[in-house]
């Protein structure tokens, strides 16, 4: 029912202010579909291993996220209006349905990246995202799906296409 959605995984934590610091930037920025931000990537007991997409922010387009995705789910506020043009998560998708998301949402409105932390993301034995199979997979039919795609060139698909893999690649190098 209200003007703005936000995502928390759960197993994902907010950090103090991230909501007053997201809503206020939207509020003054009506052009603005979401906002997202760095976060921190935490263990178990709560400490800090990295902090993911710190500098990213340069890459506020829709041409950057579909290189590469720098957005994690629990860092983002969007408005409504952006889910009833765009539609919400593809169901068809076992994983990556967040990114799809975004990149519809990117095709069509401005966002912006807070080069901050303002969510704690928790990296543990189940994380979905560790399924590097299912993780491929669904990057791959994200690059075909022709509303994301259309208007793409050649060479950006291709980049995108060898991102996917180097980024697969060094996740399971990384495992080993």
């Amino acid at each position: 029912k209200g003007e703005y959605i936000a995502f928390l995984d759960s197993d994902d934590l907010w950090l103090p202010e991230r909501l007053k610091k997201q809503v206020d930037i939207l509020d003054r920025n009506s052009d603005l579909g979401f906002i997202c931000s760095s976060v921190n990537v935490i263990d178990n007991s709560g400490k800090v291993l990295k902090i993911w997409g710190k500098g990213i922010y340069e890459r506020e387009t829709f041409k950057g996220l579909f290189e590469s995705n720098f957005v994690q789910v629990s860092t983002v506020l969007l408005r409504r209006k952006c889910l009833d043009d765009v539609g919400f998560f593809d169901e068809r998708l076992k994983i990556c349905e967040d990114y799809d998301l975004w990149l519809r949402i990117a095709k069509k409105y401005k966002f912006k990246f807070i080069d901050e932390s303002l969510a704690k993301y928790k990296l543990h034995g189940n994380n979905i995202s560790l399924d590097l199979e299912a993780q491929l997979e669904g990057r791959k039919f994200i690059g075909k799906k022709k509303e994301i795609v259309e208007g793409v060139s050649f060479i950006r698909k291709q980049i995108r296409k060898a991102n996917n893999y180097y980024f697969c690649a060094s996740k399971f190098y990384l495992c080993q």
